[in-house]
């Protein structure tokens, strides 16, 4: 399995299902189709279905109406799809998403927001249990425990479930048979496959073009189309150690604000500026059939002990980004990607009809 597949829980913040209310069995339950007990046997239960909100379409007609790019496990046959209206704000119609794999696991993507505290839920959770021992706590439960059915009144089996939150996207994985280790596993595997609908297709092109301009900057330093993909916007702060990098890089210790254009300005004009001089000291040594003399060498140490490579001089190779989630809320939209040595998350702004990366976090380095 490549790292770059496991996105989906080991760089998201994974949260309690109790918090998200999907043990709740006026949500979602599978419940064990082999339980004796003839009242508490059922069937996945959309929590819009019987009302008749909730529609039943094709896993293609699914990802049309949803606002994000939907994952899919390896290996795992759909049987089944519900869609029904979101809530959250910039939500498509339709976007939440309920599908049925055989053999015997349920997927279930749902608009939230924010993450809930699952820190506080995992202390009275009963059955919730950490599956990991990293940073990044996984949590579910296995199958068969028993909890309280509030529309039967009365105890009844469950079934095994991890579930997490990312991006504005609460997710759940159901089994009546496997462990929380294989659901893990399946949830580690989960990818999007289908085609994007345009509107998320044209948020993925601005990031296409970004790696393109930034390639290309590598190698001649042009800037001038930096402004179609990148932004300076309000509704997305960067960092204190982002701002304070780019005091570095301008000499602007005064400098009170910044945003991710000024950022990427910022570096590649620190680049810039650094390999010319490199080319210019080296050009001269070599006309003089000499080498650097200490002082042309401290000459490309920066203030703050920065020496910026050379520019690239191999051509550029085809871009291949994988694009592993993609949600658009609104004039918001964030994209979780690997790149090859990176896998970090994009969160671009919408502006006049036109989408801006203005914010990047690494979430895992594959070196």
């Amino acid at each position: 399995m490549q790292p770059g597949r496991r996105i989906l829980i080991g760089a998201a913040l994974v949260v309690g299902l109790l918090a998200m209310g999907w043990f709740a069995a006026d949500r979602w339950m599978v419940r064990p189709p082999s339980n004796p007990d003839p009242i508490c046997a059922g069937r996945l239960l959309p929590p819009a279905l019987s009302g008749g909100e909730a529609e039943s379409l094709t896993i293609i007609q699914a990802q049309a109406r949803s606002s994000y790019a939907i994952p899919l496990p390896q290996d795992y046959v759909i049987q089944q799809v519900w869609v029904w209206d979101a809530v959250g704000p910039g939500e498509k119609a339709g976007s939440s998403v309920a599908i049925r794999f055989v053999p015997d696991l349920v997927l279930v993507i749902q608009p939230q927001a924010t993450p809930p505290d699952w820190e506080e839920t995992l202390k009275g959770a009963g059955p919730l249990k950490r599956v990991s021992d990293n940073a990044i706590a996984v949590v579910g439960a296995d199958p068969g425990y028993t909890l309280l059915d509030v529309l039967l009144g009365r105890q009844c089996p469950r079934a095994g479930a991890l579930g997490w939150w990312v991006g504005g996207l609460g997710f759940t994985l159901q089994s009546n048979t496997l462990s929380l280790g294989v659901l893990l596993e399946i949830a580690r595997g989960m990818h999007p496959v289908l085609p994007l609908p345009a509107d998320l297709q044209a948020v993925v092109a601005t990031i296409e073009r970004a790696y393109l301009l930034e390639a290309q900057a590598a190698r001649t330093f042009d800037l001038s189309e930096f402004p179609d993909v990148f932004s300076n916007d309000p509704r997305w702060e960067v960092g204190e150690a982002t701002i304070q990098t780019v005091r570095e890089l301008t000499r602007n210790p005064d400098l009170e604000t910044a945003g991710y254009l000024d950022y990427k300005l910022a570096y590649y004009s620190w680049w810039r500026d650094g390999a010319l001089r490199f080319e210019a000291v080296h050009a001269t040594a070599e006309a003089e059939g000499r080498g650097l003399t200490v002082e042309e060498s401290r000459s490309l140490v920066d203030e703050t002990g920065r020496v910026a490579a050379p520019r690239r001089a191999d051509p550029i190779e085809e871009i291949h980004l994988d694009i592993q989630f993609v949600h658009v809320y609104g004039d918001l939209a964030t994209v979780i990607l690997d790149d090859g040595p990176f896998t970090s998350e994009k969160t671009l702004v919408l502006v006049n009809g036109h989408w801006y990366i203005a914010g990047s976090k690494n979430l895992a380095s594959h070196y």
